[in-house]
């Protein structure tokens, strides 16, 4: 599956007996030819306990990341947003980042990391965001597998989102999508509630509803 693109190695007897490694050490990937694969970020505590980051052997540092948060930027060049000021900017592993998303939240940005290893790279992330994007501050978020278990565990528990560079955003950050305003919490919950895959809807349901009373 590597050889076609995809950027897992799921966890079975073969990976069970490769040298053990660091959450968070990026591993060269080698076929039974002896052929390299690439480069993959090692998380042996979980069940995708390689994503490739390159077919190439790399280092992962700041100059890569910049290339890789460019390239995403220009991806994204066609998009004409108008005044919404919230969008996701990296999208994990259709972006060459696998494991990671960056989305924006009018002058900030939140970063989601969906395995440990990503953890030691954090502040060369920020370094790189704010190379390409200059947010006025980055915020970071761990993102379980057991999400739900989460969300619909004790109400006390603590803040999920944790401020990693630049300014603390105001308690009352508001951003715009499609005309409207929207009250966004970057640290109390796992979800901030505005997905944006669902802007096309919301923008639909205005349409239907319009001049109609709902509950």
């Amino acid at each position: 599956m590597l050889n076609l693109g995809h950027p897992w190695v799921i966890a079975d007897r073969y990976t069970s007996r490769w040298p053990k490694a660091k959450c968070g050490s990026l591993i060269e990937l080698i076929s039974e030819k002896r052929e390299s694969l690439g480069t993959a970020l090692y998380d042996p505590d979980s069940r995708i306990v390689a994503r490739r980051l390159s077919a190439k052997v790399i280092e992962l540092h700041r100059r890569w990341l910049v290339a890789r948060l460019e390239q995403a930027r220009k991806s994204r060049d066609w998009l004409d947003l108008g005044d919404t000021t919230v969008t996701r900017l990296v999208n994990a592993e259709g972006d060459g980042l696998p494991g990671l998303t960056v989305d924006r939240y009018g002058d900030f940005l939140m970063v989601q990391y969906y395995t440990q290893a990503w953890e030691g790279y954090l502040p060369v992330i920020a370094t790189a965001l704010q190379d390409v994007y200059a947010p006025l501050g980055i915020y970071c978020k761990y993102r379980p597998q057991e999400t739900r278990k989460i969300a619909a565990g004790k109400k006390n528990r603590p803040p999920q989102g944790r401020l990693l560079s630049g300014e603390a955003a105001p308690a009352d950050l508001t951003v715009r999508e499609n005309g409207l305003l929207y009250r966004i919490d970057l640290v109390k919950d796992l979800h901030t509630g505005l997905f944006h895959d669902q802007r096309k809807n919301r923008l639909e349901f205005r349409r239907l509803a319009a001049g109609c009373h709902v509950l």
